[in-house]
């Protein structure tokens, strides 16, 4: 194999790998990006329920202070009697 031909295949090579690297990289940040919104949309969703006086049960840390230890189940308690009362 010439010089060239040598060349031109670990050129090829490498110019695989970087795309496949600049695309890994657009994947990752499209994930990021989607994540952002549905969470924006959750944040305002929030707010706009707590400006009308509606206060939405949520999930809570369970290292977050002065939380009942099974607050969480009850946020699931309810959920499910809410959900499953409509069918």
């Amino acid at each position: 194999m010439s010089a060239q031909a040598y060349y031109e295949k670990v050129r090829a090579v490498l110019d695989e790998i970087h795309r496949t690297q600049a695309e890994k990289l657009a994947q990752a940040g499209e994930a990021m990006a989607a994540v952002f919104v549905a969470m924006s949309l959750v944040a305002e969703t929030g707010a706009c329920l707590a400006a009308r006086g509606i206060r939405p049960v949520t999930f809570v840390s369970p290292n977050v202070e002065g939380m009942e230890p099974n607050h969480n189940q009850k946020v699931f308690e309810a959920f499910a009697a809410r959900f499953f009362s409509r069918a």
